[in-house]
């Protein structure tokens, strides 16, 4: 059976005469290289995309929270609403001033 002590020993992590280069040298060189080849065209169709979705999720807030209630609201004051019986009570005002 091997112990902890040579676990560490064997895999070169407890090692104290490691310099930081060396880490950091490794850790760099395992990482793949980075991919411009259509890197604007990739990230342009992610902007229009998330635009096109933030715009529709946007403009169903907008009907459903302030579009809807304002058009009911309309609806609700014309329901009953009189247009003579207003024009008549608008020109009886106006005569005492001519």
């Amino acid at each position: 059976q091997t112990t902890y002590a040579q676990l560490l020993s064997a895999t070169n992590l407890w090692c104290v005469n490691f310099d930081v280069f060396t880490v950091f040298f490794h850790l760099f060189s395992v990482m793949a290289p980075p991919v411009l080849r259509g890197f604007v065209q990739r990230h342009l169709r992610n902007a229009i995309a998330r635009s096109i979705a933030f715009g529709m999720v946007g403009g169903c807030i907008w009907k459903f929270g302030v579009a809807d209630p304002k058009r009911k609201q309309y609806e609700d004051f014309y329901k009953n609403y009189d247009a003579e019986k207003v024009a008549k009570e608008i020109e009886a005002e106006m005569e005492p001033l001519s």
